[in-house]
């Protein structure tokens, strides 16, 4: 990763791409959205990319080995998509992290939002999905 590297007229080149791509129905859904939401983790907290892409129960690491989940949502509100349980995360309860980052994008893939809570405080409060506000009001480092 180039921490030169300013993402944000690309990001919203792909914003636009994206539109037209669904309103033509050449595509129903896509995965960057989880690599924006990693892409954001690891300059706003200081982390390194996990390795391996496909990386089982973790996205990113610190130099202590504490081991980082990410989680992303990303907002829309035009004409061809709304957003529908923005706020909902699942997949909370699996092993393999230490600490969990929630990351809300705009519909340009701007950062909205972004915290961290420990793995330990979601076992102890929620189930396997809870929303982003619930876990936000135990968040161990709010950044943004």
């Amino acid at each position: 990763m180039n921490e030169n590297y300013d993402p944000t007229e690309a990001l919203q080149l792909i914003s636009k791409g994206e539109s037209m791509l669904l309103e033509h129905g050449i595509i129903r859904t896509t995965k960057i959205v989880a690599e924006i939401g990693e892409y954001y983790a690891a300059k706003e907290y200081g982390l390194q990319l996990a390795t391996n892409t496909v990386q089982k129960g973790y996205d990113l690491i610190d130099g202590d080995g504490i081991k980082y989940q990410v989680k992303c949502r990303r907002r829309f509100d035009n004409r061809y998509r709304k957003s529908r349980n923005i706020g909902l995360i699942r997949g909370l309860q699996k092993e393999g992290y230490d600490v969990s980052i929630i990351v809300e994008i705009g519909e340009q893939f701007e950062l909205v939002q972004i915290f961290s809570i420990s793995r330990s405080k979601i076992v102890e409060n929620f189930g396997e999905k809870t929303n982003i506000a619930k876990l936000k009001d135990l968040a161990d480092h709010p950044i943004k």
